[in-house]
This record gives C-alpha cells, structure tokens and sequence, in this order.
C-alpha cells in the first residue's frame, strides 16, 4: 500500500510540472528546430479582402467605442468591409449604426438575435470575402491587427489565423494580476506550438478563418472557436497564431467574474473531450499529443493538487512528506489570507497569485459538475 501511495504522489507530481513546466519547455526547444515556414503577403495590393463581423450586441457605449476603434485600423480601404450584426429590436444600437451609414458599415439587422453565436455564424455566412474576421464587440484591436492577420493567407495550408488576448487594467486586483500572467504564459506555449504546426485552440475574440473553410457549428458548443479548430485541423489544415494581432480587454475586474470565466472555460474543455474523443484518443499526430499536453491534462491538474496535498499524510514517516505536506499548508494558508485581502490594492503580488491559482482550479471543479448535469 506504501508502495502505491508512492506511485501515485510522485506521478502526481510529474504530470503537474509536465504540464506546466516540461510540456511548454518541449515544445519552444522543438520549435527552434523544427519550426514550420511559410509564405506571406507583403505588399498592399497582395492583401486578400476579408470582413470583419462585429456582433453589434449589448449596450451602445461598447459598440460605438468597437466601431470607432475598427474604423481606426490599418488596412487597404477597398478590401475590408465591416459588418455589423444586430437584433432590430433594439431601436438604440439601430440609431447608433444609422450614425455609422456614411461610413460604409454594413448592417444587418433581425429580430430575435440574442447572443453573440448567432450574430456571428449570420455574418459568416453574409460576408462575400475570402477571408472572414471574428471580433469581440467588448475588445478594441490594436492599429495592424487585421493586416497581420490576414498576410499569413498567402500559405493554402493556412486554414486560420488567431490573434492574442491581451489585458489592460487600470488597477492591481487579484484576478488581474493572476490573469495577465496566465495569458502570457498561454501566448507563449502556442506561439511555440504554431511554429510546429497548429496551436490547440483559437482565440475566438479575434479568429481570421477562410470563408470556404467555415462551417454552422453545433449552437450546443459553448466555445465555437475550439470547435472551429478541430473542424479545419480534421480538414488538414493549420491553426496558427499571431502574436501581434491584439484583442485588448480590460482585466479590471473582481476575482468573482474571472473565477465564473473559468468556469465556462473548463466547461468548454470537458465539452470538447466528450464531443471531439474520435479525434483526441486517435493518438495519430502530433495535435493529439499537444492537445492532451496541454489543454486535456491541464483539466484534471486539480485532481492532482487533490492527490499531492492528501497522500502524504498517509506517508508522515517519511521527513521528505512531512516537508512536502507542510510547504502546501503555508501556500494554501496565503490563498485564504489573499481571499480576505482581496479588497486591499496592497496586497502582496504572491499572495494575490496563491488565491487566484487555487480559485481558478476550483473553478475547473465547478466546470466539471457544471458539464456533467448541464447547467
């Protein structure tokens, strides 16, 4: 029994610093040699046409500061069309866009568009381009986010292009604190991941996909560009990144609404298993084994911590356990202590990070019972 509780911590532990450690080691030193080249436009009149679908949804502010910053962006006039996708129930977002007429936006409007889905996979299936560019009506885009997206398109291999999350904040909170670190860190695995070939998942705030390419994707998907992925790497093609194409979001916000993100996002994960386990347990290429490196085990890293923190003490005799044992009880006390500091702006960088990691894997656990009884 000794034996096996051995195992278990110690392969616990493995899979813990694989996935955060070994894992996005791997695959930068794999990307230095064997990094996948192709071609890309350079010249203006090169640049292919695309549309931009903007789901003119929620509340006026939010659009008219989407509109003016999409307005702002550097791109041949001629080739980029702007769409708009709004309920025409709602007379306000109808009065604002009539104010945008002049400036050749295009929009469509019908009753009963209630969430971002359905406005966008409308806009895919209205935008007459080649090229077809999903963007968040919460996020602005920096000045070349569209031109460097759409310049990888020269490559036929190139079935999408995903831009990056990046965070602002006017203030130090927990969660973005916590999160700015973690979408860094996400950037940086898969922008060593494109250069091998695809990245495991798009940033659907900002996703340039081949209009030939799209398909109606299921409404039951709660993240249409993990779906999206799977479709065109099945297809054979590649998912890249392009880490200076920018979806800028605001991360002043409570750890509570990070926290409910990350519900939705685990949810998302173990959805993607559960409908994509044909593709994900082939074991057939190199995706498979990414994809289960980084997103699958990254799903079941709480059931780990579970492990490495309630084994040793079983194991007390051993000095090493009792160390290990002793080391989880001094950061999950910090955790506690930054849940109730979490109003002060003075709070310790370490200690803000000790909360927002425990929370953000209880919010994989919520996920998990969240999917399993369909809520």
């Amino acid at each position: 029994m000794t034996t096996l509780l051995y195992v278990l911590f110690w392969l616990s532990l493995f899979l813990v610093i694989y996935n955060y450690l070994l894992y996005p080691l791997l695959v930068f030193v794999l990307s230095r040699f064997r990094e996948l080249k192709y071609d890309c436009y350079t010249r203006d009149d090169d640049l292919p046409s695309v549309c931009l679908i903007i789901p003119a949804l929620g509340d006026v502010a939010t659009i008219r500061t989407k509109i003016r910053n999409t307005l702002r962006l550097s791109y041949p006039e001629k080739k980029l069309i702007l769409l708009t996708i709004s309920d025409k129930n709602d007379t306000a977002v109808q009065a604002l866009l009539t104010e945008y007429k002049k400036h050749h936006i295009i929009n469509f409007c019908k009753r009963g568009i209630d969430n971002t889905y359905h406005a966008l996979d409308l806009g895919a299936k209205l935008a007459k381009t080649n090229i077809i560019i999903f963007s968040d009506v919460r996020n602005e885009l920096n000045d070349m986010a569209v031109r460097n997206l759409a310049r990888h398109f020269k490559d036929p291999a190139v079935g999408a292009v995903s831009g990056v999350r990046s965070l602002y904040t006017s203030k130090s909170s927990q969660a973005s604190v916590g999160d700015n670190l973690y979408w860094k860190y996400e950037t940086f695995i898969k922008n060593a991941e494109s250069r091998l070939g695809s990245i495991t998942g798009a940033a659907g705030e900002l996703l340039a996909i081949r209009k030939s390419l799209y398909q109606t994707i299921d409404k039951g998907y709660i993240n249409f560009d993990s779906a999206i992925t799977f479709k065109l790497i099945e297809q054979g093609y590649r998912v890249i990144l392009e880490d200076e194409a920018l979806s800028l979001m605001d991360s002043s916000r409570d750890m509570k609404n990070s926290f409910h993100e990350r519900v939705t996002m685990a949810r998302a994960g173990f959805q993607t298993l559960f409908r994509e386990w044909r593709q994900l347990f082939s074991f057939k290429s190199w995706f498979t084994f990414s994809y289960h490196s980084h997103k699958t085990l990254r799903l079941f890293i709480p059931f780990l911590l579970i492990a490495l923190f309630l084994i040793p003490f079983w194991l007390l005799e051993d000095p090493v356990m009792i160390l290990i044992m002793a080391l989880q009880l001094v950061f999950y006390i910090l955790a506690l202590a930054g849940w109730f500091l979490r109003d002060y702006s003075d709070t310790p960088a370490f200690i803000k990070l000790a909360i927002w990691y425990v929370s953000m894997n209880a919010a994989v656990l919520v996920g998990l019972v969240r999917f399993i009884i369909r809520i």
